[in-house]
Parts: structure tokens; C-alpha cells; sequence
């Protein structure tokens, strides 16, 4: 409560959306998912061509059990800015709570077109590729793992050793 009360007094010195987003962030942080929804709509108001502030958004919907409109906050990110890969890897991490591995693997291949390095998109496609039994896809993205982020690729070792 201090904090967002600390971030309320910067944002009334200083109209900044960082600042409300760090207001939104604490929200989510603390479990009171309506009032992080409410603080993200609210800066899309203002900036609707924020990239960042959708995916901010779909994570939020996404942890308040509204998975289908943080599917459409991620995917209206990625229609803003089709560089963005967060969108990306959140909209992929969504696919796999969601059960919908194919998606996933879409939309993470996507994603890494953009930058291939990005050890969290690899561990995503990893996974949705093990839940649909490819498990030759699944050790390609492990080996990626290995290579680029090692303590991640140990919390799944035990599947290809």
C-alpha cells in the first residue's frame, strides 16, 4: 500500500505512465487483479498505441481468468508493434495454461523469428512441443536451452538425459 501510494504522489508531481504501470504491476503482485485490469485499461486511453501496455494488460486479464480477452490484448501488441517479443512469449506462455499446444508452438516459432535467443520463448515451445508427444522438437528447443541458458535447460534435464 505504500508503494502505490508513493507512485499516486509521483504520478501527481509528474503524469508518467511508467508510473502507472509500476501501479499496475504492484496490483498484480498482491492478487487484486480488477483494480491492475482497471489501472492498464485506463492507460490505454490514453495510449492506445502502446505495444507494451496491451501485453501488460493481457497478463493481467490472463491471471484474472479472463483468457480470452488477454488473447486479444496480446494479439492486438503484436498488430501494434510486430517486433514486440513479449507479446510474443506471453501470448505463447497463454496457449500452453491454456492447453492449446499448436497455438503455442505458432506463435512462439513466431516469435523467434524476431530474436532466436530468447531463452524463455525456447522453454515455452519446449513444453508445448513435449504435451503434443514431439519429443524431437522438444530436444531441439532443449539443446537451444543449453546453450543459451543453461539453469533453465537443468529444470527440465531429466526428460532428455
Amino acid at each position: 500500500e505504500l508503494a502505490i501510494k508513493a507512485y499516486q504522489r509521483a504520478i501527481e508531481a509528474n503524469e508518467n505512465s511508467r508510473y502507472w504501470a509500476s501501479i499496475g504491476d504492484l496490483y498484480t503482485r498482491l492478487g487484486r487483479f480488477s483494480e491492475a485490469v482497471q489501472i492498464y485499461e485506463n492507460m490505454l486511453v490514453d495510449r492506445p498505441g502502446e505495444a507494451s501496455s496491451w501485453t501488460l494488460l493481457g497478463e493481467v486479464y490472463f491471471q484474472a481468468g479472463r483468457s480470452e480477452e488477454s488473447l486479444q490484448a496480446f494479439n492486438k501488441a503484436i498488430e501494434l508493434d510486430p517486433a514486440y517479443i513479449r507479446a510474443y512469449f506471453s501470448l505463447c506462455l497463454t496457449y500452453n495454461k491454456m492447453g492449446r499446444y499448436r497455438d503455442a508452438v505458432a506463435v512462439g516459432e513466431r516469435g523467434l523469428t524476431l530474436d532466436p535467443d530468447i531463452a524463455a520463448v525456447h522453454y515455452e515451445l519446449l513444453r508445448a512441443h513435449l504435451y503434443l508427444g514431439d519429443t524431437e522438437s522438444a530436444r531441439r528447443a532443449y539443446e537451444v536451452l543449453v546453450r543459451i541458458a543453461p539453469a533453465r535447460a537443468r529444470t527440465v534435464a531429466e526428460f532428455f538425459e
